[in-house]
């Protein structure tokens, strides 16, 4: 079973820009969705994590 590839809401904007460079997508609004629950996350301690899946970059990119 592959280990999913969980990262913070940094890593995971970092992601998403170097998938598309010119994105107009902020971190605040990828915060706003994670808030809105639009974007499920796994809260760990303070740490809010998500799974960078292909089906959870195609769920970000419906926002853009």
């Amino acid at each position: 079973m592959p280990v999913p590839r969980m990262r913070t809401l940094p890593e995971a904007y970092a992601e998403l820009k170097k998938a598309d460079p010119s994105t107009a997508y902020t971190l605040r609004a990828l915060r706003a969705a994670v808030n809105k629950g639009e974007i499920p996350v796994v809260n760990i301690g303070n740490k809010r994590l998500i799974n960078l899946e292909e089906d959870l970059i195609i769920q970000m990119r419906q926002f853009l």
